[in-house]
């Protein structure tokens, strides 16, 4: 009986059993690793709540952390306003898989409004594919609104102005002389958003700004408002104790008027500023209403509006005119 040639085979056996092994981990893993890793996306392109930066997560499914190569770009209205080259980690997972993140300062790439018709877009490369997304399609929400990336994405006001209106009624305390019904005191209100080519103006919500009016009577001041300042939609000024109103207020949520309160509520004006607490005299004749409105990188825009306040048939009047 010849054992050394029986144990030889065996031995070829177990050596064969073991490579076989080895082929067949080294297959798996491979199959394994290509279909658990998959293939990477790019996922959500998300703007921030305040819309100062823009997320874009990338999305694969992976046996462990790795690190990639991306290629960004974006364009306004196909120029390209921002090129860079990162290494991003799909180091992360949540209801949807693996993925990895990264942000950009949307001050890095705003080079002017989107609306009406000036797009953003992303061209993201990773891996040799190429991803590109319109920003018109990334969403923000907040409390009952929800604005498109086009709306996040137009912040230079483009047209404004400011109005008055008489409060003239029939008030003893108020009123003297002959005057039946007589001018208690003025309604000025204030409105900023985009030119988009229609009869009313789109609103500007991440547009940020300082508004300023002042009522003039002839050469002498009869109202100057505090300066009102405007970020997110959001109004604050200084209310000087309730002489000019609450002292803040949304902007532009439902349009883009605001009116500037005063110091007297009246069911059917709402916060007016009364004539008697006008600096000036608050006499007869042509008023100028002159607002300017202001924004970082842009120089001071003021428009003006006249009103004549007269007096016919013991009625005042407060009507709006061409000039003084």
């Amino acid at each position: 009986l010849n054992l050394s040639g029986v144990s030889a085979g065996v031995t070829s056996v177990i050596a064969g059993f073991f490579a076989l092994m080895l082929v067949s981990q080294f297959v798996l893993g491979a199959i394994l690793g290509a279909v658990l890793e998959g293939e990477l996306t790019v996922g959500e392109v998300e703007f921030s709540e305040d819309g100062e930066s823009l997320s874009v997560k990338l999305r694969q499914n992976t046996i462990s952390d790795k690190n990639v190569e991306v290629s960004i770009k974006v364009l306004y209205s196909g120029d390209l306003v921002l090129s860079e080259n990162i290494e991003v980690s799909i180091d992360k997972s949540d209801g949807l898989g693996d993925y990895g993140e990264f942000t950009i300062p949307v001050s890095q790439f705003y080079s002017g409004n989107a609306l009406p018709n000036s797009p953003y877009s992303i061209e993201i490369t990773v891996d040799g594919q190429v991803f590109s997304r319109d920003l018109a399609s990334s969403l923000v929400q907040w409390p009952g609104v929800q604005w498109n990336g086009a709306e996040v994405l137009s912040r230079d006001i483009t047209t404004f102005g400011g109005d008055s209106l008489g409060v003239v009624k029939n008030d003893p305390d108020r009123c003297s002389g002959d005057s039946e019904n007589c001018l208690v005191g003025v309604i000025i209100s204030g409105w900023a958003g985009l030119d988009v080519g229609s009869d009313s103006p789109a609103r500007a919500p991440f547009a940020n700004f300082t508004f300023d009016a002042v009522l003039m009577e002839g050469n002498d001041i009869a109202v100057s408002y505090p300066s009102i300042s405007v970020v997110n939609s959001q109004a604050s000024w200084d209310s000087n104790g309730g002489e000019f109103g609450t002292g803040s207020g949304p902007w532009g949520l439902e349009g883009t008027e605001f009116p500037l309160e005063g110091s007297i509520l009246d069911p059917n004006y709402g916060k007016y500023i009364p004539r008697d607490e006008f600096d000036s005299a608050g006499d007869y004749g042509c008023y100028t209403l002159t607002v300017t409105i202001e924004q970082i990188g842009h120089a001071p825009q003021t428009q003006s509006s006249y009103y004549e306040y007269s007096s016919s048939n013991s009625n005042d009047i407060w009507s709006s005119v061409s000039s003084c």
